[in-house]
């Protein structure tokens, strides 16, 4: 089996953490080096969806696609042999994810976490502005939380692109968040348009699939060849994501202090990516659910509630196992109260468990959620009244 990207980056990861050679340590700030122009040539793709007028002589779209292994290896080299420049870190940790995944990302994480660090902080590319300035630094980590949602080479869209089913036979094919949202929305639509008019429905969805869209039916049918080693391989990546990101806040807050980038929208993705992998998990066919491999996620959450009930907090081994719990009983909640908010309120508070109460707040009035908003202000002063 040929190495991994992850496992060739363990082999390279005292040179990436190593001083680079010369007078200075971080090396050289490389923005105006062909290098920058060569990384960014190599990222750079049409979106699908705007770019349709890019078509050959012969009538066929002809898409710029990125190339992630290049970009890889051109940041690889670049942080070695000339330059510790967060970036390049930030460029290198899109490539992961794009190639390697979930994995990747955490293994990104990591190297971004640990070159932010006394030695190498106010030397650090891009530069300090004059004054003590963060906004060229901040502005290239601020990347990992974009969520523009007009582009499609935004960070979010780059985690929802992950495949998330992997079958284990040729009858289909791996899918994404994004497919699945995709085949949703199409369902949806459909359902709308042709209300109860079931031959009708049928035939846009095989016109649908003749044009190379994705159904729900599909989606599902891949669900169902995955095995349940994956989800739970997959669940474990996405906890150990969500912590990291937390690590690097908790690192950048010491430099950073109130500039420190929230993460939020980063945060809040990798939270609802995993609680969806954890549904599919344990929402399973029987077939699926004999698989050999076991985890926490797929155990029974009624049996894990019983088990844990008249327990203080104290028997909490951790924060992780406490919110682990949380979800378990938000997921058996939603199962017997499917028409009850409460299982859903359950998941958003957890969505929230890396967040600060002010990040919350700021979330929640940006999504309109006003009403939420001001009873989560008063419940602290109407439980002092009692």
């Amino acid at each position: 089996m040929p190495e991994s990207l992850t496992q060739s980056l363990e082999k390279l990861w005292g040179q990436l953490l190593s001083p680079i050679p010369g007078d200075s340590p971080t090396g050289q700030y490389l923005f105006h080096d062909r290098l920058y122009d060569d990384i960014k040539e190599a990222r750079r793709e049409d979106d699908p969806y705007l770019d349709q007028d890019k078509v050959d002589f012969d009538g066929k779209l002809n898409f710029k696609k990125a190339d992630w292994r290049k970009v890889y290896e051109l940041c690889v080299t670049a942080l070695t042999t000339r330059t510790k420049d967060l970036q390049i870190v930030i460029w290198l940790i899109e490539a992961l994810v794009q190639i390697e995944g979930y994995a990747g990302l955490n293994k990104g994480l990591q190297l971004l976490t640990q070159l932010c660090n006394d030695n190498y902080w106010p030397k650090l590319f891009p530069p300090v502005e004059a004054g003590g300035e963060l906004d060229f630094r901040l502005s290239a980590l601020e990347w990992l939380n974009y969520d523009n949602v007009t582009r499609h080479d935004n960070f979010m869209r780059r985690l929802q692109s992950v495949p998330i089913t992997a079958p284990t036979t040729t009858e289909a094919v791996p899918y994404t968040v994004f497919d699945r949202q995709s085949a949703y929305l199409l369902e949806r639509t459909l359902t709308n348009k042709f209300k109860g008019r079931e031959t009708e429905i049928a035939e846009q969805k095989n016109k649908a699939r003749r044009d190379g869209k994705i159904l729900v039916a599909q989606f599902l049918n891949s669900v169902e060849l995955t095995s349940a080693s994956f989800y739970t391989t997959l669940s474990k990546e996405l906890q150990e994501s969500i912590n990291l990101v937390g690590a690097v806040k908790q690192t950048l807050t010491s430099y950073c202090a109130d500039q420190t980038p929230s993460f939020h929208h980063l945060l809040k993705t990798l939270g609802e990516i995993r609680q969806l992998v954890n549904t599919l998990l344990t929402e399973k066919s029987p077939a699926m659910a004999t698989d050999d491999y076991q985890d926490e996620a797929a155990q029974s959450p009624v049996a894990d509630l019983g088990e844990t009930m008249g327990k203080t907090t104290a028997s909490f081994r951790s924060r992780v196992e406490a919110y682990r719990r949380l979800e378990k009983a938000a997921n058996y909640l939603a199962k017997v109260e499917p028409h009850s908010p409460v299982p859903y309120l359950v998941k958003l508070a957890i969505s929230w468990q890396n967040m600060s109460f002010t990040e919350v707040i700021n979330e929640l009035k940006l999504a309109g959620g006003e009403s939420l908003y001001k009873l989560l202000l008063e419940a602290p002063d109407k439980q002092k009244k009692k």
